[in-house]
């Protein structure tokens, strides 16, 4: 087939799930098709897959651990809330043409938007991002924080992003304050090209 196509997950409540494994956990993923073979062949999701108004609260047992913990993977992301993960929303060895997340909350996550294609061969022709609120922890559960993170392959020319566009968010802490002994990142793009930043 063509992939996923159609696919909606909404007005849902995840709140603390019990995982049944060490490895970790993700909570709300329309992932795409991958056959396994010689070309190893990626049937897309379609536009229309489609994570909305869900309501994820793990806090805040998920934020440490050796376990894993992500929220939510999809092409279409928003309006949903999401507490006490590691990642709110992330992207690894997924592939989508494109990505949009806006209108969301995340709090106290070490990550609000996570991209983590270093090294990937996956690309993206447009990754929209706009209207999320971001609060990052202000104690420290790991040695750095990121508000938005987009990382790619590392090759010249910029080859996992065609198109990025990031505007009106806000990345702040619970408290209003940061810990010293942490790193924190509000944007960061690697890989991409056609950048536009806006009124974050």
């Amino acid at each position: 087939n063509d992939g996923i196509k159609n696919c909606i997950i909404e007005d849902c409540i995840a709140v603390n799930p019990w995982t049944g494994t060490s490895e970790g956990l993700s909570v709300f993923v329309i992932a795409p098709q991958i056959n396994s073979g010689p070309n190893d062949i990626v049937k897309n999701v379609d536009a229309s897959c489609i994570v909305r108004n869900n309501y994820i609260n793990l806090n805040p047992g998920f934020l440490t651990g050796e376990g894993y913990s992500h929220g939510i993977t999809a092409p279409v992301i928003e309006n949903n809330y999401c507490e006490g993960i590691q990642r709110g929303v992330y992207f690894d060895t997924h592939h989508y043409k494109d990505v949009i997340i806006r209108n969301n909350t995340f709090k106290n996550v070490l990550y609000g938007i996570d991209f983590n294609l270093n090294g990937s061969s996956y690309k993206y022709d447009k990754v929209i991002i706009e209207n999320n609120l971001i609060e990052l922890p202000s104690d420290k559960y790991a040695y750095s924080y990121y508000g938005i993170r987009l990382m790619g392959k590392g090759t010249l020319p910029p080859s996992t992003y065609n198109q990025v566009y990031i505007a009106g968010n806000k990345v702040t802490t619970v408290t209003g304050f940061m810990d010293p002994n942490v790193y924190y990142g509000n944007i960061y793009t690697s890989d991409a090209c056609n950048i536009v930043l806006r009124n974050n």
